[in-house]
């Protein structure tokens, strides 16, 4: 319950904390109020005025309650989409996957998604329904009784319900959909990791697996050429340039050696110098030489020295 109740308090505040998403939520009641004023409000009053016999007050009353109505729906859907776009996020993102990876099933997962949204909309519309309270005293001295509002605030939960329903139908449609187009063009591999918690080493596994899909462009004699990072032996910078260095050829690469530190964190690349980061899984053997230095041999026997104040790190890597 409580990493349900986590993750349920992360997406409420991944929403919230967009400034955009929730002004936007409140834009379209701006919006609507501001054509109402200019130029919406006499027609539909002066409209209404001609079929019912009712005091002036009453017409306006009766035409602003319809625009609250209209606001707060408006403000449901508006809310609802925006709290699950984060759900869609994570997806795109592989976050989802990622979160899967600890002991957390996927019921519990998409259940955050559905309570965050439900619990953001429902905030959202009490501010509003507040906010239309307000409206309408001020344009006619009236207000709806307790009753009313009781019955307009289940009205509002069960609207939210049905269109949180709705929409994790379509999401978990969408994303089956695309699942059975990635069957047809060809079934991917899938790892399933089952651990107690997530550590360091599982982190490295993990974003070791989901590097070795991506690949970085380098060029070579003119051309572009996208390289896997497992094919890279490793990574030197010389004159302000950095060349990657793979079994029979040298790239030319437009990064520099501390975003390719920080593009491959987690991974098998590791710092190694202040001009070099080398590839680990390409090591044979490593030992020590003078001066606290590590020589290292990688596997197209090419020699690689290790500076000093790297070997601490080495050794973590290595469990040695």
């Amino acid at each position: 319950m409580q990493s349900l109740m986590n993750l349920v308090k992360r997406n409420m505040n991944l929403y919230l904390r967009n400034r955009s998403s929730v002004l936007f939520s409140f834009l379209s009641m701006v919006i609507i109020l501001v054509l109402n004023m200019i130029f919406l409000g006499d027609v539909n009053e002066a409209y209404l005025a001609n079929f019912v016999a009712v005091e002036e007050n009453q017409v306006v009353y009766m035409t602003g309650s319809w625009l609250m109505a209209g606001i707060i729906i408006v403000n449901v859907v508006m809310v609802t989409l925006s709290a699950l776009g984060i759900m869609v996020k994570d997806e795109e993102d592989h976050k989802i996957a990622a979160f899967l990876v600890a002991p957390i099933s996927r019921t519990k997962l998409i259940m955050s998604y559905i309570i965050a949204a439900c619990v953001n909309a429902f905030i959202l519309s009490i501010v509003t329904l507040g906010l239309s309270q307000v409206y309408l005293y001020i344009s006619c001295k009236s207000l709806l009784s307790l009753a009313a509002i009781l019955k307009l605030v289940g009205v509002i939960l069960a609207t939210i319900f049905s269109l949180v329903t709705f929409l994790i139908c379509i999401i978990l449609l969408v994303h089956s959909t695309s699942t059975f187009e990635d069957a047809l063009e060809g079934q991917e591999d899938e790892i399933i990791i089952r651990c107690h918690e997530v550590d360091d080493h599982i982190l490295e596994l993990v974003y070791g697996m989901k590097m070795n899909k991506h690949k970085i462009s380098c060029t070579y004699k003119g051309a572009i050429y996208m390289v896997s990072p497992q094919d890279i032996y490793y990574f030197e910078a010389v004159d302000n340039k950095v060349f990657a260095y793979a079994e029979n050829r040298v790239y030319d690469t437009k990064y520099k050696l501390y975003e390719l530190e920080e593009l491959f964190v987690h991974t098998d690349f590791f710092r190694a110098s202040k001009s070099s980061i080398v590839n680990l899984a390409k090591l044979i053997r490593v030992s020590p030489i003078f001066n606290g230095r590590f020589e290292a041999v990688l596997s197209n026997n090419e020699k690689f020295i290790i500076s000093r104040q790297y070997v601490p790190e080495l050794k973590k890597k290595l469990g040695i």
